[in-house]
């Protein structure tokens, strides 16, 4: 997890002049598994074991031109039934204990790393009055979705770590699993009720 200070610095940066922030945060890190993981870890472990099992049939098969040819070409599909099964947990892990989240009084702001390296900045301003839709879990626990997000990519949205995540929320900002969604969503939802008022005043 980053340090208040770093984590702090990080936010001013991003921030317009006058902007205020309203609350900050960072995403759960400590959980491996997560709801969405009921359907993404089988179709993982299927892809992994059919890549395993091609290698292994072709590492054991005879004729020794053609068994370097097709082992060579089922590397790239074991490397990511490995990262499907087992890496993007780890990836997650790592990508959540780097994200920061901050509500201010303009907008909805995710700060996350970006591959190969660097930072990836989101914002959804609240003037444009995006769609909010709480998800609430355990102790309190729960996901905040500001913006446009297609429900069809809806499953990606707390996925930092599977393929295409980043393009499925596109335009939205997810505070995904943060201890005080109630809070966080009652804060979203003043601030918009209070844009409002000023445009039509």
């Amino acid at each position: 997890m980053l340090a208040d200070l770093e984590a702090q610095n990080r936010i001013s940066a991003e921030l317009e002049s006058g902007e205020r922030v309203l609350w900050s945060g960072q995403p759960n890190a400590s959980r491996w598994l997560y709801p969405q993981d009921a359907a993404l870890v089988p179709f993982s472990v299927l892809w992994g074991g059919f890549a395993l099992f091609w290698e292994a049939s072709v590492l054991s098969s005879s004729g020794a031109q053609s068994s370097l040819i097709n082992a060579l070409w089922g590397v790239p599909f074991v490397v990511v039934g490995l990262y499907l099964t087992v890496g993007r947990l780890f990836a997650r892990r790592w990508i959540r204990e780097r994200t920061l989240y901050a509500l201010t009084d303009q907008r909805a702001i995710a700060i996350a790393p970006a591959w190969p390296r660097g930072l990836r900045t989101k914002s959804v301003w609240l003037g444009s009055h995006p769609a909010v839709e709480k998800r609430t879990g355990r102790g309190g626990q729960g996901t905040l979705l500001i913006g446009s997000l297609p429900r069809a990519n809806r499953w990606l949205t707390a996925e930092p770590g599977w393929p295409g995540a980043g393009a499925a929320a596109a335009n939205a900002v997810v505070f995904a699993d943060i201890a005080d969604v109630e809070d966080v969503y009652s804060r979203t939802r003043g601030q918009l009720s209070e844009l409002t008022r000023a445009r039509t005043a």
